[in-house]
């Protein structure tokens, strides 16, 4: 199905591996991404054919496909980058030259592990760290550890609210990485709270809804009583949050979810498509 929806020719050196993954628009590159990462394994692309293996045959056998890229960094030194990407993620690439005062960052790598890197870095490299530099890492960088929902779940929810993803850690999935400050660790939290619990054998909890308007709330639970007349399903079922923007004022983001059979939240997100917004 990948090889179709990608057009490439994917030859996989490996054996059976059975993968649960829901995602919800996103590319098929995208995709194939997620899946080898969730295989263990990676991947290299030469022309329009996509070689899978284990990490360690793609390290020997394309050792020659590794490529140099450099970044300019706007507010961290390459050393301080250099340093926490070494500890976060275990990538099969190097470091070639990092001054301690240097905003420049030259890493080798395969491209695949090079983007991923690439886009830890810009998390890192925000404006938060002017003041501290990289000594201010450790209060903008947190793992979220989840128990029920898998990290690639959780990031993909927290985007489709209107906040920036995490980073899923290819070797530990439960865990997100996530950069921001105290008020955005604050509604991660609360929005973990809501939706990161067990369910069970016949119901879910599954956020159906949201609004980002002063007038949010009412809003939604104008669209719940529409929801619950055309499918039938109490009132009592719906949950709606309150306010769990991170500003303290000019900003709101209210959430609905249902909780409910896994065919009840289908029927229910159809016919939140067929409303709109």
């Amino acid at each position: 199905a990948l090889a179709v929806s990608t057009g490439y020719n994917i030859v996989y050196k490996g054996g059976a591996k059975e993968i649960t993954l829901k995602l919800d628009n996103i590319s098929p590159a995208t995709l194939l991404d997620y899946v080898t990462r969730l295989a263990d394994m990676k991947y290299v692309r030469k022309g329009t054919t996509v070689i899978v293996a284990s990490r360690s045959d793609i390290d020997s056998s394309f050792y020659e496909e590794e490529v140099i890229t450099h970044i300019k960094l706007r507010y961290m030194t390459g050393e301080g980058v250099a340093q926490e990407i070494s500890t976060l993620m275990d990538g099969s690439f190097e470091f070639l030259h990092h001054e301690s005062a240097s905003r420049d960052l030259w890493i080798k790598g395969l491209p695949a592990e090079l983007a991923k890197a690439r886009q830890v870095i810009e998390m890192l490299d925000n404006s938060d760290m002017i003041s501290g530099g990289s000594d201010a890492l450790p209060d903008h960088l947190k793992f979220i550890q989840l128990s029920y929902l898998t990290g690639m779940e959780f990031s993909a929810l927290l985007e489709s609210l209107g906040y920036r993803p995490g980073i899923v850690m290819q070797a530990d999935s439960m865990n997100l990485l996530y950069v921001g400050n105290d008020d955005d660790f604050a509604v991660v939290a609360r929005i973990q709270e809501i939706v990161d619990a067990k369910q069970s054998s016949t119901t879910v909890k599954r956020v159906v809804d949201s609004a980002q308007d002063e007038d949010g709330y009412t809003r939604l639970q104008i669209r719940r009583d529409l929801i619950c007349e055309m499918t039938g399903i109490s009132p009592s079922r719906f949950y709606i949050s309150s306010n769990i923007s991170k500003s303290s004022s000019g900003s709101y983001n209210y959430i609905m979810y249902l909780r409910g059979t896994p065919e009840e939240v289908a029927e229910v997100m159809d016919v939140v498509s067929q409303i709109g917004g």
